[in-house]
């Protein structure tokens, strides 16, 4: 899971920090972003890693469920602190 300010983000930005934090485990090939809710404070990526080690890796940091080498992850509405 990934907690982000989902009601800054655009669809995009959130590929492209989705993308960023799974590239820390390899190659990524792929992000998409299934869901995008703001009403529900949630949203879920589906990423595709290039190696099995690499999808493990993000399933186990990150991820919620995998099929092959692809990973879904839950992005939540982080916490505002004043």
């Amino acid at each position: 899971m990934i907690k982000l300010d989902l009601g800054a983000l655009s669809e995009d930005d959130l590929k492209k920090v989705v993308f960023k934090r799974c590239s820390e485990f390899g190659s990524v090939s792929t992000v998409t972003i299934v869901k995008h809710d703001q009403r529900y404070n949630f949203a879920l990526a589906a990423v595709e890693m290039s190696a099995p080690d690499e999808t493990l890796a993000v399933l186990k940091s990150l991820g919620d469920s995998k099929v092959d080498n692809m990973v879904v992850i839950r992005i939540e509405q982080e916490e505002k602190t004043n």
